[in-house]
């Protein structure tokens, strides 16, 4: 019963909705809803007491580190007038948690966890300079299924979604494997437990990285019950997680 009340409390802490968003003529709106900064500094402490390694980013924070970002990717990300949110371009595609849940066959939604994998290990190659430290290995700090575009034929991947961000005290080998851990688990929960092996192998062999990857499994290895933004971002009953994990250690 304890384990179903955390789930259902993780569950509407994902609900929570922190922006509105708007479509135009290939342009999309991302604002920020007014009075949430607060809502996100009693958030970042709770994921604080339980451990968690990210932090949800407040309103001037995000826009600038979105910023940031985009001069990496290569994207013209703008803030509005009023510093209250941004415009981007829309990516064509579809996220990865929509490919998981529909009813194409699993080798295509094989060949997208693939592409996210390797998608995430690029992104994690790149640096900026930020709070005094020079050259930080850039991470997403919310690598869910749900922040990363599938770009159909083209065979690429495409993350989006930077209002959080991994603390900058954390080190990068670290930061890295909570990201994959976080692909992995999210994309687990849109699939039986018979597909966990299949998400398993086909994010490692796209992420490639032998460091990250063993990080990735003592990180999970150690979990022995999941805290409630990674049950926010992976909503697994509990024997689902056991199977999951069991899984990712044996691989």
């Amino acid at each position: 019963m304890f384990d179903q009340t955390r789930l259902w409390i993780a569950k509407r802490l994902a609900d929570v909705q922190l922006h509105r968003w708007s479509d135009s003529n290939g342009v999309r709106t991302k604002c920020r809803i007014p009075g949430s900064d607060r809502l996100i500094a009693a958030g970042n402490g709770l994921m604080r007491i339980q451990g968690g390694l990210s932090e949800c980013l407040r309103c001037r924070e995000w826009i600038e580190w979105e910023i940031s970002i985009a001069h990496l990717l290569d994207r013209d990300v703008r803030p509005l007038h009023h510093r209250t949110g941004i415009t981007l371009p829309m990516i064509p595609g579809i996220s990865l948690a929509e490919l998981l849940k529909s009813d194409v066959c699993m080798d295509h939604k094989r060949q997208g966890m693939q592409c996210a994998g390797q998608a995430l290990r690029a992104f994690h190659q790149q640096t900026v300079t930020i709070g005094g430290v020079i050259d930080w290995r850039v991470s997403h700090g919310d690598a869910t299924c749900e922040n990363v575009i599938i770009q159909g034929s083209d065979n690429r991947a495409a993350w989006i979604d930077f209002d959080m961000r991994h603390r900058l005290s954390v080190a990068a080998i670290d930061r890295h494997a909570d990201d994959l851990r976080a692909l992995i688990w999210s994309s687990a929960a849109m699939l039986e437990p018979t597909g966990f092996h299949e998400v398993v192998s086909s994010t490692c062999d796209g992420y490639s990285d032998p460091k990250v990857i063993g990080r990735m499994r003592e990180m999970t290895h150690q979990t022995r019950r999941p805290t409630l933004f990674q049950l926010a971002q992976a909503p697994l009953r509990r024997v689902d997680f056991e199977r999951l994990r069991s899984t990712i250690c044996a691989d």
